[in-house]
């Protein structure tokens, strides 16, 4: 009688699938060119070694779960033409990122924000300025002031350099 199956050699087989790594830079080629009927800015794009490519998009309005479909299946036709194998996330930064681009410094003017300094300090206020090196906070200081018991407020402007903020995030309240 006949084993059912012959084992040869020591040697366990397996398989290698090769993959296509995706150009971050392709991506954002497309990203720029895509003739989309959608206004949006680039906030962050990443691509691991296994090809799952996450990209967060916004707009001075806020941009829309239909405009990140949108985006999302040019980029799968984009993909899936090149004959990559790929798993991907298009979306909105979320309300808890910190600012990446110019662009959310600008769309973020006259909202409330928190900066962390590198230092450890944390500044919270109404974004005021941003001009590509600085941000101008409207910060209230509580101060105690001689002969009075309370402590007053007091709302000053407060210049900081982008180098020695670590992260800028929009503060929300409801």
């Amino acid at each position: 009688m006949r084993p059912v199956r012959e084992i040869v050699g020591d040697c366990v087989p397996y398989f290698v699938i090769h993959t296509l790594m995706i150009a971050e830079d392709k991506i954002r080629t497309w990203l720029g060119d895509s003739g989309l009927d959608v206004e949006f800015f680039l906030v962050d794009l990443v691509v691991s070694k296994e090809n799952k490519i996450r990209i967060y998009l916004d707009n001075q309005q806020g941009i829309t779960i239909d405009e990140c479909v949108q985006i999302s299946r040019f980029l799968e036709s984009r993909l899936d033409e090149q004959g990559y194998i790929f798993e991907l996330e298009v979306s909105s930064p979320g309300l808890d990122m910190p600012f990446k681009v110019p662009q959310q410094f600008e769309k973020n003017l006259g909202n409330p924000v928190q900066a962390t300094i590198y230092n450890g300090t944390k500044k919270s206020g109404k974004l005021l300025a941003y001009d590509g090196e600085t941000v101008g906070l409207e910060v209230t200081v509580s101060e105690k002031i001689k002969g009075k018991r309370k402590k007053q407020k007091r709302v000053s402007e407060e210049i900081i350099a982008l180098k020695d903020i670590k992260t800028i995030k929009r503060i929300i309240s409801f």
